[in-house]
């Protein structure tokens, strides 16, 4: 009979150890999903692709065919209701899967069927979910056109729920982001690099980003000033992702009826080489006009 050796069988355990451990991570990071079963938007200099195994959110976000949002981490919306790990939306689904109640995708005003493996290109690219996260209704639209990209979330609690952290506007930025500026409410600039694990923000008008290659701006910027929850605007920088995200909500109680909107701009700008604050600044000046009344979902 064969009898592995004690050396022989510690590697092949190690090497199941890491393998378990990277199926466990991969839905965590992003890279869980199926490519086939992702959708592609295109409207300008803009293409979002949308992934199907993490409820029809954006997996990767690309400016002049440059991958400046990347998939290795989950963009849209998370909510937990307890203090244990149970994240429920988007690819997580540690406190259970996100319910699609509807989708609906409109090219150019018209009603076209999502299709895994569609590619879908306009002016005016309109994505529209309403799902269930625990007892809260979720409504997104994803609105993309020539200008950039308008993110919208409202949320309606259908039944009284308590919310311990609601995460929106997940946006997994590539890590050749360098530095970042932003806007208080107060007029006040501040800024900083990704040397640290978090940057918090706190609550922000708006947010720009430089990236050294591609050499772009990226900024996003909300149209409506938005009162944050728990660390308000914040970023979790890691070797395969600089992430940011809007904790909406304190630890609290909503009862059934409560609702509430958000809305996030975002657009790039090739840098080429100039001050970067400077276009940054005015990129964020034009971008709400650019997203006429006209063009709201």
């Amino acid at each position: 009979n064969y009898h592995p050796s004690p050396f022989r069988s510690r590697i092949v355990f190690r090497l199941a150890a890491v393998l378990a451990l990277t199926a466990l991570l991969s839905p965590l990071t992003g890279r869980g999903a199926d490519e086939k079963k992702l959708a592609t938007l295109e409207s300008g200099a803009y293409r979002v692709r949308l992934a199907k195994d993490a409820a029809w959110t954006i997996w990767d976000f690309c400016f002049k065919n440059e991958v400046v949002g990347n998939n290795q981490g989950f963009w849209g919306a998370v909510m937990r209701p307890d203090k244990g790990n149970s994240y429920t939306g988007t690819g997580h689904h540690e406190g259970g899967k996100e319910e699609i109640q509807s989708i609906r995708l409109e090219v150019d005003g018209k009603a076209v069927e999502l299709t895994e493996g569609g590619t879908y290109q306009g002016q005016q690219i309109q994505f529209k979910k309403i799902s269930k996260l625990h007892n809260l209704e979720l409504t997104s639209v994803i609105l993309l056109t020539p200008n950039g990209l308008k993110e919208s979330y409202t949320v309606k609690a259908v039944a009284d729920q308590h919310i311990e952290e609601m995460y929106l506007f997940m946006h997994s930025w590539i890590t050749k982001t360098d530095q970042w500026l932003a806007r208080q409410p107060d007029g006040k600039t501040i800024e900083g690099d990704f040397s640290q694990t978090h940057n918090l923000l706190g609550n922000v008008d708006w947010l720009a980003l430089h990236a050294t290659q591609p050499e772009v701006v990226i900024v996003s910027v909300y149209p409506e000033a938005v009162k944050a929850g728990g660390k308000g605007n914040f970023s979790w920088n890691q070797k395969v992702y600089h992430k940011f995200y809007l904790d909406a909500f304190t630890p609290q109680d909503v009862a059934k009826g409560f609702e509430q909107s958000w809305t996030l701009l975002t657009a790039c700008k090739e840098s080429q080489g100039g001050d970067w604050k400077t276009i940054a600044e005015k990129l964020v000046g034009e971008l709400p006009g650019l997203f006429a009344e006209k063009n709201k979902p």
